[in-house]
């Protein structure tokens, strides 16, 4: 899937107050659609969402992202904290970036590897 704004991109989200944010929208496109179709065809360590945006944001953040930002990280991420984490995970979708290697270095931050 190209990585590109889409029409879909320019919907109100959910919380936004029906407000248009093409960096949020193309964040939870990513982490919510995009990746995890891209999952079934690599052999990549994780397939649930929740597991990109931890793997993208950790690397992104350089510390586990709930460290950095308030939940949901949707809506609280500053925009160049999320634009950093999106470009991350177009790299793993264009294999210029190993989730392999975000997923040791997040798990890392964490103290769990």
């Amino acid at each position: 899937m190209p990585n590109d704004l889409s029409s879909q991109d320019q919907l109100p989200l959910p919380g936004l107050g029906g407000r248009v944010c093409p960096v949020r929208a193309k964040w939870r496109r990513l982490v919510e659609i995009e990746l995890p179709a891209e999952a079934k065809n690599r052999d990549w360590p994780v397939t649930e969402d929740h597991c990109f945006a931890r793997i993208l944001l950790d690397n992104a953040a350089g510390q586990p992202w709930r460290n950095a930002v308030k939940p949901p990280a949707w809506r609280n991420a500053p925009e160049e904290l999320l634009t950093r984490a999106i470009d991350l995970g177009a790299a793993c979708i264009n294999g210029t970036e190993s989730l392999q290697v975000l997923n040791e270095n997040s798990l890392k931050l964490r103290g769990k590897a």
